[in-house]
Protein backbone atom coordinates (compact mmCIF):
# COMPACT_ATOMS: atom_id res chain seq x y z
CA UNK A 1 0.00 0.00 0.00
CA UNK A 2 2.74 2.59 1.23
CA UNK A 3 4.43 1.86 -2.09
CA UNK A 4 1.67 3.88 -3.88
CA UNK A 5 -0.07 5.80 -1.36
CA UNK A 6 1.88 7.32 1.42
CA UNK A 7 -0.74 7.49 3.60
CA UNK A 8 -4.21 6.08 4.37
CA UNK A 9 -5.58 9.24 3.95
CA UNK A 10 -4.04 9.31 0.25
CA UNK A 11 -5.42 6.09 0.02
CA UNK A 12 -9.07 7.47 0.46
CA UNK A 13 -8.79 10.14 -1.09
CA UNK A 14 -7.91 7.82 -4.30
CA UNK A 15 -10.47 5.56 -3.44
CA UNK A 16 -13.03 8.57 -3.13
CA UNK A 17 -11.66 9.91 -6.68
CA UNK A 18 -11.70 6.17 -8.34
CA UNK A 19 -15.39 5.62 -7.31
CA UNK A 20 -16.61 8.97 -8.34
CA UNK A 21 -14.71 9.19 -11.96
CA UNK A 22 -16.34 6.02 -12.54
CA UNK A 23 -19.96 7.30 -12.25
CA UNK A 24 -19.92 10.65 -13.29
CA UNK A 25 -18.80 11.47 -16.51
CA UNK A 26 -18.74 15.19 -17.58
CA UNK A 27 -22.15 15.66 -18.95
CA UNK A 28 -22.37 17.90 -22.19
CA UNK A 29 -26.10 18.40 -23.08
CA UNK A 30 -25.58 21.23 -25.30
CA UNK A 31 -27.30 23.94 -22.48
CA UNK A 32 -26.10 25.30 -18.95
CA UNK A 33 -29.33 24.09 -17.11
CA UNK A 34 -29.29 20.45 -17.71
CA UNK A 35 -25.82 20.34 -17.82
CA UNK A 36 -25.28 21.43 -13.94
CA UNK A 37 -28.80 19.64 -13.80
CA UNK A 38 -27.03 16.00 -14.62
CA UNK A 39 -23.66 17.21 -12.54
CA UNK A 40 -25.72 17.23 -9.52
CA UNK A 41 -28.02 14.36 -10.51
CA UNK A 42 -24.70 12.37 -10.56
CA UNK A 43 -23.12 14.05 -7.16
CA UNK A 44 -26.80 13.11 -5.21
CA UNK A 45 -26.70 9.81 -7.00
CA UNK A 46 -23.48 8.78 -5.57
CA UNK A 47 -23.91 10.82 -2.12
CA UNK A 48 -27.09 8.70 -1.86
CA UNK A 49 -25.02 5.38 -1.58
CA UNK A 50 -24.04 4.19 2.01
CA UNK A 51 -20.76 2.96 0.43
CA UNK A 52 -20.16 6.25 -1.08
CA UNK A 53 -20.87 8.38 1.85
CA UNK A 54 -18.62 6.83 4.03
CA UNK A 55 -15.78 7.48 2.07
CA UNK A 56 -17.01 11.02 1.99
CA UNK A 57 -17.16 11.50 5.63
CA UNK A 58 -13.90 9.90 5.95
CA UNK A 59 -11.97 12.14 3.45
CA UNK A 60 -14.28 15.35 5.23
CA UNK A 61 -13.07 14.30 8.82
CA UNK A 62 -9.13 13.94 7.49
CA UNK A 63 -7.01 16.03 9.31
CA UNK A 64 -6.01 19.10 8.02
CA UNK A 65 -2.16 19.10 8.60
CA UNK A 66 0.54 17.63 6.36
CA UNK A 67 -0.22 14.77 3.72
CA UNK A 68 -4.07 14.42 4.68
CA UNK A 69 -4.55 17.86 3.56
CA UNK A 70 -2.49 17.21 0.10
CA UNK A 71 -4.94 14.04 -0.68
CA UNK A 72 -7.76 16.10 0.01
CA UNK A 73 -6.62 19.07 -2.26
CA UNK A 74 -6.17 16.35 -4.44
CA UNK A 75 -9.74 14.97 -4.52
CA UNK A 76 -11.65 18.26 -4.89
CA UNK A 77 -8.75 19.51 -7.38
CA UNK A 78 -9.70 17.16 -9.81
CA UNK A 79 -13.39 17.16 -9.24
CA UNK A 80 -13.78 21.04 -9.61
CA UNK A 81 -11.21 21.37 -12.43
CA UNK A 82 -13.86 18.79 -14.94
CA UNK A 83 -16.62 20.42 -13.73
CA UNK A 84 -15.32 23.81 -14.43
CA UNK A 85 -15.52 22.94 -18.11
CA UNK A 86 -19.06 23.11 -18.03
CA UNK A 87 -18.79 26.50 -17.05
CA UNK A 88 -16.71 27.64 -19.67
CA UNK A 89 -18.31 25.99 -22.22
CA UNK A 90 -21.28 27.72 -21.12
CA UNK A 91 -19.68 30.66 -21.72
CA UNK A 92 -18.32 30.14 -25.60
CA UNK A 93 -22.30 29.73 -26.04
CA UNK A 94 -23.37 32.84 -24.35
CA UNK A 95 -25.31 31.29 -21.48
CA UNK A 96 -22.82 32.96 -18.97
CA UNK A 97 -20.93 35.97 -19.30
CA UNK A 98 -17.08 36.26 -19.33
CA UNK A 99 -15.88 36.68 -16.17
CA UNK A 100 -17.55 33.87 -13.99
CA UNK A 101 -15.66 32.39 -11.71
CA UNK A 102 -16.42 28.89 -12.56
CA UNK A 103 -14.68 27.18 -9.61
CA UNK A 104 -17.07 29.18 -7.29
CA UNK A 105 -20.31 27.65 -9.58
CA UNK A 106 -19.26 24.71 -9.10
CA UNK A 107 -18.95 24.62 -5.27
CA UNK A 108 -22.42 26.97 -5.25
CA UNK A 109 -23.89 23.68 -7.09
CA UNK A 110 -22.41 21.05 -4.80
CA UNK A 111 -22.33 22.82 -1.60
CA UNK A 112 -25.77 22.32 -0.96
CA UNK A 113 -25.41 18.59 -1.38
CA UNK A 114 -22.58 17.94 0.53
CA UNK A 115 -23.45 19.87 3.55
CA UNK A 116 -26.87 17.53 3.54
CA UNK A 117 -24.86 14.25 3.22
CA UNK A 118 -22.69 15.16 5.99
CA UNK A 119 -24.98 16.49 8.84
CA UNK A 120 -27.67 14.12 7.28
CA UNK A 121 -30.45 17.02 8.15
CA UNK A 122 -32.44 17.18 5.22
CA UNK A 123 -33.25 14.62 1.77
CA UNK A 124 -30.57 14.83 -0.90
CA UNK A 125 -34.10 15.17 -3.17
CA UNK A 126 -35.04 16.74 -7.09
CA UNK A 127 -36.19 19.25 -4.53
CA UNK A 128 -32.53 20.06 -3.95
CA UNK A 129 -31.04 19.80 -7.47
CA UNK A 130 -33.69 22.11 -9.23
CA UNK A 131 -32.74 24.76 -6.36
CA UNK A 132 -29.42 24.57 -6.33
CA UNK A 133 -29.00 24.86 -10.28
CA UNK A 134 -31.20 28.00 -10.41
CA UNK A 135 -29.27 29.28 -7.46
CA UNK A 136 -25.87 28.43 -9.21
CA UNK A 137 -26.72 30.01 -12.41
CA UNK A 138 -28.18 33.28 -10.76
CA UNK A 139 -25.08 34.17 -8.38
CA UNK A 140 -22.60 32.96 -11.96
CA UNK A 141 -24.72 35.75 -14.01
CA UNK A 142 -24.92 38.24 -10.55
CA UNK A 143 -21.13 37.52 -9.37
CA UNK A 144 -19.87 37.94 -13.67
CA UNK A 145 -22.03 41.29 -14.01
CA UNK A 146 -20.95 42.70 -10.78
CA UNK A 147 -17.01 41.98 -11.59
CA UNK A 148 -17.77 43.64 -14.76
CA UNK A 149 -19.48 46.88 -13.58
CA UNK A 150 -16.40 46.66 -10.66
CA UNK A 151 -13.46 46.30 -13.76
CA UNK A 152 -15.26 49.05 -15.39
CA UNK A 153 -15.66 51.69 -12.75
CA UNK A 154 -12.20 50.74 -11.48
CA UNK A 155 -11.28 51.69 -15.71
CA UNK A 156 -12.98 54.91 -15.62
CA UNK A 157 -11.59 56.07 -12.59
CA UNK A 158 -7.77 55.31 -13.75
CA UNK A 159 -8.91 57.48 -16.82
CA UNK A 160 -10.12 60.48 -14.74
CA UNK A 161 -6.61 60.30 -13.40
Amino acid sequence: MYRRWPTVDHLAAAALLKLTEADNPLPDTGALDSDLHALLSQIVDLLNRPEILRVVRGVAALNDDGPASSAKAAFFDARFADATRLIDRAVERGELPPGVDADRTIETLAAPAYMRALLENQPLDADLIDSSVAIAIAGARATAQSRTSSDQTRSSINRRR
